[in-house]
């Protein structure tokens, strides 16, 4: 319904919910250094952020194959605050 009445709106993801998310995803003992990699968020550009997520997405796939579709989810979103100024 807002996308469809602020048609020029930028939609954006919580950081932290998908945090939480992602934290269910792998074993208790390897989310301190998975959850290391998840500051791309703090990219200085849009696009440096895509670039790390894309990494992050490549390193992990075959291992952790639910980590990386929930990551990937709405992946557009996740980095929509690095548009704004």
């Amino acid at each position: 319904a807002i996308e469809e009445t602020f048609t020029e709106s930028l939609r954006i993801r919580c950081w932290v919910h998908k945090t939480e998310n992602l934290s269910s995803k792998v074993p208790p003992a390897l989310w301190p250094e998975i959850k290391a990699e998840i500051p791309v968020r703090d990219a200085a550009t849009y696009q440096t952020g895509k670039e790390l997520a894309l990494r992050f997405i490549q390193r992990h796939k075959k291992e952790h194959p639910s980590l990386v579709a929930s990551f990937s989810e709405d992946l557009e979103a996740l980095f929509s605050h690095l548009k704004l100024p």
